[in-house]
């Protein structure tokens, strides 16, 4: 629920940004600020190629959340990652809307919701495991190679999941690519 809480006001803050850059701006600068989803912005990328570029991204958030969970400081990493994703999105959600209307606003969520069914399932359960600091080091009389062999096997096993959900994401998004 903590997260969930983070999340939304990362998600309020980056709209009350937006909101205050789009009132304050001169009206060229807001013109120039073109972040909206266009309908034909990505029909020149291959399915390989989307796919490596979302599992990329995937492999760099997991990379750094794998490491903060081993440490004590991984609750405060969990909660930095969730508010500005939550900021980038209201940025994002904002600027569609304020530059394009509600029919753009709803097509990039639309376009958007495989990433969160797909590669956001996998990335949140990680980020549940940071949070409650399922992996953390524990300063024991046991070796750290005892310690370290259970997160050994759920980096493996997150990063087998993260590349199914990336190739499934892929796929989706090609499909909607191909209905075009």
């Amino acid at each position: 629920m903590t997260l969930l809480c983070w999340f939304l006001g990362g998600y309020l803050v980056g709209c009350l940004l937006m909101n205050l850059y789009w009132r304050f701006s001169n009206q060229a600068a807001a013109f120039a600020f073109c972040i909206s989803v266009y309908e034909n912005a990505a029909w020149t990328i291959s399915a390989d190629d989307l796919f490596w570029h979302l599992l990329q991204r995937d492999l760099f958030l997991l990379s750094g959340l794998f490491l903060a969970d081993l440490f004590s400081w991984g609750s405060i990493m969990a909660c930095t990652v969730v508010c500005v994703g939550g900021c980038l999105l209201g940025l994002l959600t904002s600027g569609i809307l304020l530059e394009e209307g509600v029919y753009w606003w709803l097509r990039g969520i639309l376009w958007m919701l495989p990433c969160f069914l797909c590669s956001g399932t996998v990335l949140a359960k990680e980020l549940l495991h940071v949070w409650k600091g399922t992996y953390r080091l524990q300063r024991q009389r046991r070796p750290a190679a005892k310690q370290l062999l259970p997160f050994i096997g759920h980096v493996f096993l997150v990063i087998c999941l993260a590349a199914v959900a990336c190739r499934v994401e892929s796929i989706i998004l090609m499909a909607f690519l191909a209905k075009k």
